[in-house]
């Protein structure tokens, strides 16, 4: 147990030293163990603190769940560990109650979310993070969302706002991000208005009723790949702006896009961690501007390291002392940065 609250302290002091943007800003642990010895059980508690201001940042600890709904009510940034897998052999931090997101500003990146998340503020920012639920909103100030570099997975709907003419969820930006929904009466994004949404890859498969994107009003799509895997399913409904250089299979004809088939080996192969546009696909300089169409293309292509936070150091192998020696315990770290 102590090497385990060394190596975490340690850990979470390179990530603090790293992640420093201002004098001013402190940074906080958070563990649901506290016998771990963090700042903070969980996010409720940190909000409850009036030592935690403004622009501070709260940095999750590996093996963390915070079960309980949390809610953010001070301008953070909330920075997980990742989602888990591959070379980098740490443990993700999880949040599995509901998050209601009431601070403007507010910042996530790098969280495992299997709870609800609910935007409840405006100009709020998720990077990098796994979401197995949905995102939905409340209220009248959810506006300038962005949502970059995300993977969805799961049934229901991804992202949702409250209508295509409703200026509550106004001007949202969806980029390079994965959302594979599934299950009955899934919808990928919708309800929307004047939403920008790049160079994602988006699908969709269900049950009869599903759809990869549904009443959007004003919107810009482009550089998308959007499949509907089902054949009695609706790849865009109810939606109108501009949608160029997408690539989009069965039921939408337009203009700057190319309508293909609902085979996704048609356009691309590998899975999220290592996408590759298959040898003629149709997405290979089909993007605005001869790019590519689809998550690796744009300013903030898609990267596969598991949702690491950029800068975010981890440990790809950890050496323990069998025994103390004069009541100390050596630990051994290879440790690397995350820098893409």
């Amino acid at each position: 147990m102590k090497a385990n609250r060394f190596l975490t302290a340690a850990l979470m002091a390179a990530v603090a030293l790293c992640a420093a943007t201002t004098v001013s800003a402190k940074s906080w642990r958070i563990n649901h163990n506290p016998q771990m010895k963090p700042h903070f059980t969980d996010i409720n508690a940190a909000m409850a603190s009036e030592e935690v201001q403004a622009g501070d940042t709260l940095y999750l600890d590996p093996n963390t769940n915070l079960s309980s709904t949390q809610d953010v009510t001070k301008q953070v940034t909330i920075v997980g560990t990742g989602w888990g897998g591959g070379e980098a052999s740490y443990a993700r931090a999880v949040v599995s109650g509901t998050l209601n997101i009431r601070a403007a500003e507010t910042k996530i990146v790098g969280l495992y979310l299997t709870g609800t998340i609910c935007i409840i503020a405006d100009y709020v920012m998720m990077e990098r993070c796994r979401v197995t639920s949905q995102i939905n909103t409340q209220g009248s100030n959810c506006k300038y969302a962005t949502i970059r570099n995300c993977y969805f997975e799961g049934g229901g709907s991804a992202l949702y706002g409250q209508g295509r003419t409703s200026s509550n969820t106004a001007y949202w930006t969806i980029e390079n991000s994965i959302i594979f929904k599934t299950w009955s009466y899934p919808k990928a994004i919708s309800e929307l208005y004047s939403a920008t949404i790049r160079n994602n890859l988006l699908v969709v498969n269900g049950d009869y009723d599903v759809w990869g994107l549904r009443n959007l009003g004003n919107a810009l799509v482009q550089n998308n790949i959007i499949l509907q895997q089902h054949a009695k399913g609706v790849t865009i409904q109810y939606c109108d702006g501009t949608f160029t250089n997408n690539v989009i299979s069965q039921d939408f004809e337009a203009a700057n896009n190319y309508i293909t088939d609902n085979n996704l080996a048609s356009v691309l192969t590998g899975d999220y961690e290592s996408y590759t546009l298959v040898e003629g696909s149709p997405a290979i300089g089909g993007g605005t501007d001869g790019q590519d169409v689809g998550i690796f293309g744009g300013l903030y292509p898609y990267v596969a390291n598991h949702g690491l936070p950029k800068g975010y150091p981890y440990y790809t192998k950890t050496i323990v002392g069998a025994k103390a020696v004069d009541g100390k315990v050596s630990v051994t770290l290879n440790v690397k940065i995350a820098n893409e």
